[in-house]
């Protein structure tokens, strides 16, 4: 049971990370903060494949509740990122519009 709840905090522990990840996510260091939160959350589907493995489920299911609450939580920083940056990327394709509009207008103008 010790190994069981080594194993649980360690998840845990991988979660709050890659919720830190997310919180502190920007279009400059994209890439490399969400490959590291890629990569914990690989790590944590590992650790539950073994866990399955190895404890029943009964066991298991007592602590479903509190890694589900992380687990939604990080849903919805997924979230709040692929939100925050469509929103990005719908401003600069207008402003985009915008100076493509002024060029055809400078060019017709002459």
């Amino acid at each position: 049971m010790m190994h069981l709840q080594l194993k649980l905090k360690k998840i845990k522990e991988l979660y709050a990370e890659v919720l830190s990840r997310l919180d502190g996510i920007t279009p400059d260091n994209f890439d490399d903060t969400f490959f590291r939160a890629k990569s914990n959350m690989i790590l944590v589907n590992e650790i539950k494949d073994e866990l399955v493995d190895t404890y029943p489920l009964t066991d298991l299911k007592k602590y479903d509740k509190e890694l589900l609450f992380l687990a939604k939580q990080i849903e919805k920083r997924y979230d709040n990122v692929v939100e925050s940056f469509t929103e990005e990327r719908n401003i600069l394709s207008g402003k985009l519009k915008s100076v493509t509009n002024r060029k055809k207008i400078a060019k017709y103008s002459r």
